[in-house]
């Protein structure tokens, strides 16, 4: 019997450990190990109004904060029944494409792509490629200041509220960000260029099912009331989301998720595996580059796929702004008052890490219930399929080669972007 064991997983947001059990030169276990304490955001909201309940998710990950306010607004205005201007819709997504910037750039250029260019970090790597590392904080930082702007702070910014904003973006800030956009675009494009070029090893390779959001237009986008399958289903996220079956399990501080008993991946590979025919422009032509059927087998080409949407996101910021321009000076500041609050509702977008659903129940104005299901977590019984076939395939190949082992199965877990602190969600309320 021999055991391998990687303590705290390096390059990745949060703490997880790989274990690795052998018998007679064949894989007996393995098991990516999630052990941080449980976040208990469930029941902080219990007894809250919709305006705390908002204001305590978002809080949710630094990172991903944009995604978990959007998310949860997107369930209360379902059940308070509220309808916002189209240009709320643009400005919100506006403030989503920064977080989708800021969070590829620093897991593609810092933490995945030292993998493939063969370097212990991001800081090693600067020295060789000094150009792609310099690339990456542009993008990163122009994505911050897009989230600054629209949400007042970068992180937990409280600016979008339900029903709009607190405060509106001004014609020059407007103008100023499509420029910017428009310097970026080029450079993103180069990044893509590179990244395009890396060899995707294929240990790894298992056929995946994919999850994401359909948008409500036939364009690529980043949030939907229907969930798109790659088995060819479509349900209405409330009917989908009653079917994950999250399970616990005793190595993991976080659930695991199926759907009809099957892992499923969520993220960048399944929105461009699903919806990539609907790219336009620069990140249509990326996406024609790019695409091959090992798409649909390799996790690895995940960070590819944030490559392609770095570029989609900064498209999307230039015409986006473009549209703003044109009617964002007839809004005014949001000012919501209701009589009643009642109901359940899921809302959903897709975070940079996948599909996120929040669900909500109120009473009276209160929260009674809730239960928000975060991309990695659906994400982490994929992760372990793709680890068991990597394993088994280098032990064809190499045998049991203990350095080989490690370094292919880290770079699965770095490739799926795992956020693991805000996966660890057990919690049981009545």
């Amino acid at each position: 019997m021999k055991k391998i064991k990687v303590d705290l997983v390096s390059r990745i947001e949060g703490h997880g450990n790989i274990y690795i059990e052998l018998s007679n030169n064949k894989l007996k276990n393995i098991r990516f190990e999630v052990f941080e304490g449980p976040r208990l955001f469930e029941t902080l909201v219990l007894e809250k109004t919709p305006e705390e309940v908002l204001n305590i998710v978002c809080r949710i990950c630094a990172i991903c904060n944009v995604s978990h306010r959007y998310s949860a607004i997107r369930a209360l205005e379902k059940i308070g029944n509220i309808k916002v201007p189209k240009e709320i819709t643009l400005l919100r997504d506006l403030a989503h494409y920064g977080e989708m910037l800021e969070s590829h750039s620093l897991h593609l250029f810092f933490l995945s792509l030292p993998d493939f260019l063969g370097f212990p970090d991001a800081v090693s790597m600067a020295e060789k490629f000094p150009e792609l590392v310099q690339i990456g904080l542009k993008i990163k930082k122009f994505g911050n200041s897009l989230m600054e702007k629209i949400l007042g702070r970068i992180m937990h910014g409280e600016n979008m509220i339900i029903g709009g904003f607190g405060r509106y973006l001004t014609l020059e800030e407007l103008s100023n960000i499509k420029k910017e956009a428009e310097k970026l675009l080029p450079e993103a494009i180069k990044a893509w260029e590179i990244t395009h070029d890396l060899h995707y090893t294929t240990f790894g390779e298992e056929s995946m099912l994919f999850v994401c959001l359909k948008p409500p237009t036939d364009e690529y986008g980043f949030w939907g009331d229907e969930v798109l399958i790659s088995n060819g289903e479509e349900y209405p996220v409330e009917k989908f989301y009653s079917f994950i079956e999250e399970k616990i399990l005793p190595y993991s501080s976080a659930k695991h998720s199926y759907y009809q008993n099957r892992p499923y991946m969520v993220g960048a590979l399944a929105r461009m595996s699903l919806l990539g025919e609907r790219l336009h422009n620069a990140s249509a032509e990326a996406f024609k580059k790019s695409y091959s059927l090992s798409w649909i087998r390799n996790p690895l080409y995940n960070n590819l796929a944030q490559a392609i949407e770095i570029i989609f996101s900064l498209e999307k910021v230039i015409s986006t702004t473009e549209e703003l321009l044109k009617g964002l000076s007839s809004l005014k500041e949001t000012s919501l008052t209701y009589q009643k609050f009642n109901g359940k509702a899921v809302g959903s977008v897709e975070a940079p890490r996948g599909t996120l659903f929040h669900y909500y129940e109120f009473k009276n104005k209160k929260c009674v219930k809730a239960n928000l299901i975060i991309p990695t977590a659906q994400n982490y019984a994929s992760i372990e399929q793709h680890l068991k076939t990597c394993v088994c395939n280098i032990i064809k190949k190499f045998g049991t080669k203990e350095e080989e082992m490690i370094k292919e199965a880290e770079k699965i877990i770095r490739a799926y972007d795992p956020c693991i602190s805000c996966s660890c969600h057990i919690v049981k309320t009545s």
